[in-house]
């Protein structure tokens, strides 16, 4: 049964539906404060369990994972067509992967880095907090593609 939020209109998506929409997906932003300003990065991931893992080189996502900050994870698909649409939002401890065994059983896992240089470190994201919301269409009649404005 789904559970629709009264101020919203929106779906709320349990946990087991988060996470299935993470493991479906390769794409999605890490947000973390630097210098006391928000700043979101684009990763490509593999969802491991409850956790994301992504590669990346020396610079502020990995000396973010290195001190243990708090980051959060999102993603989304939107169809502006039929004006749908879902996002997923995680909350967790960035940390480096660095046990040998740990890394080699991620070596085996489809986690590549799409952008050209070395990516060396694997940063993992325990996902304590997960939620996320599904626009769902209210009225009758809204399966069809919305009119373009004129």
């Amino acid at each position: 049964m789904r559970l629709i939020d009264e101020r919203t209109g929106l779906e709320v998506l349990d946990r087991h539906e988060c996470l299935k929409l993470l493991a479906a997906d390769h794409i999605g932003r890490v947000a973390v404060v630097d210098g006391g300003r928000p700043l979101v990065l684009p990763v490509n991931y593999v969802l491991d369990g409850e956790s994301v893992l992504f590669r990346t080189a020396p610079g502020t996502k990995f000396d973010l994972a290195v001190r243990g900050a708090n980051v959060a994870f999102e993603i989304d698909a939107a169809d502006p067509l039929y004006h749908t649409g879902w996002s997923v939002l995680g909350n967790g401890l960035a940390e480096e992967v660095t046990d040998p065994a740990e890394l080699a059983r991620i070596a085996d896992l489809p986690l590549r880095p799409w952008a050209a240089g070395e990516k060396p470190h694997v940063v993992r994201v325990r996902l304590e907090q997960l939620n996320g919301r599904r626009i769902v269409h209210v009225a009758e009649g809204l399966d069809e593609p919305a009119e373009a404005a004129e």
